[in-house]
């Protein structure tokens, strides 16, 4: 279990302030002692507890691709008849279609 330093700091305050409660009550000052020595130990535990447990903890970093867009030339230009006449060696600049590996003819887009 990983404490953040946030709930470091509230958990040392939360002891601090019952140490304070029993101390408060307590007649006897060597049990009183006791209580005040076992809240530093706890908080003193928490934070180095803390610090470790942070100083372990691998940082992902996501990186952004970059976004490429393929843009194709309108049809019936002359950037498509090259594109088109480039690209597919059965192209028919009179049609617009070519003859696909399915043996189906299809209009270049």
């Amino acid at each position: 279990m990983t404490f953040a330093p946030k709930k470091a700091l509230v958990a040392a305050a939360v002891s601090i302030a019952t140490v304070a409660g029993a101390t408060a009550t307590t007649t006897n000052t060597a049990q009183a002692n006791e209580y005040v020595a076992g809240g530093i130990g706890f908080v003193a535990g928490t934070i180095v507890g803390s610090a470790l447990t942070q100083a372990h903890q691998p940082r992902v970093v996501y990186h952004q691709q970059p976004v490429v867009v393929h843009a194709r030339p309108a049809p019936w230009t002359p950037a498509w008849y090259s594109y088109c006449s480039n690209r597919y060696r059965s192209f028919n600049p009179q049609t617009g279609y070519f003859l696909a590996y399915s043996g189906n003819y299809t209009f270049c887009q």
